[in-house]
């Protein structure tokens, strides 16, 4: 099931403001439980990552985190709250696609034309949304953002998902965001 049908579901049973937040870490931790086990299963049959790989993963992780969080401080306080919980939730996504090309054994995919296509549109989109912002908030971003690509070979094979991660996190609320939650 889906992450939005989860919180509208979870919203059913409870009206109150903090439903989306409670439903989004209830997923969140079932989404966990399944990348600790494949992690699991991967280091039973030695199968998983050797230590270079996970310390590019965790080098990865901290400039993702590090963007996330300036990225989150351009926010209206008020609707935080809820956004970080996506953000958690959908960072969960490299995490479980860095086991997961260990299992698959496919470390390289070339990307298709249609792939090329939508990562010009998520380039142009971010580079709108960083526009936006003003102007010393918006180089601390963009160099958050820039340190997540510099000599990593993981973020290379995950671009088109970490600027629609991006657009995510800087997008203002709407009805239709640009692109849905990846899971």
């Amino acid at each position: 099931m889906p992450s939005t049908e989860w919180v509208a579901k979870y919203k059913e049973k409870d009206a109150s403001a903090e439903a989306s937040i409670r439903a989004l870490a209830a997923y969140g931790q079932c989404y966990d439980a399944r990348t600790n086990r494949l992690a699991a299963l991967l280091a039973k049959t030695r199968k998983g990552p050797l230590i270079g790989a996970r310390g590019n993963f965790r080098d990865f992780e901290k400039a993702l985190d590090d963007f996330t969080s300036k990225a989150l401080g351009t926010r209206n306080p008020s609707k935080s709250a809820e956004t970080t919980a996506y953000a958690a939730l959908y960072a969960e996504q490299f995490r479980y696609k860095f086991y997961r090309s260990y299992e698959t054994r496919e470390f390289h995919v070339e990307p298709t034309p249609e792939d090329l296509d939508a990562l010009g549109f998520a380039k142009n989109h971010f580079g709108e949304l960083l526009n936006a912002l003003p102007e010393d908030k918006m180089r601390g971003v963009h160099a958050a953002f820039g340190h997540i690509f510099e000599g990593n070979p993981l973020a290379e094979e995950w671009r088109l998902e970490i600027y629609r991660y991006a657009i995510s996190l800087l997008e203002p609320p709407s009805p239709t965001p640009f692109a849905p939650p990846p899971f």
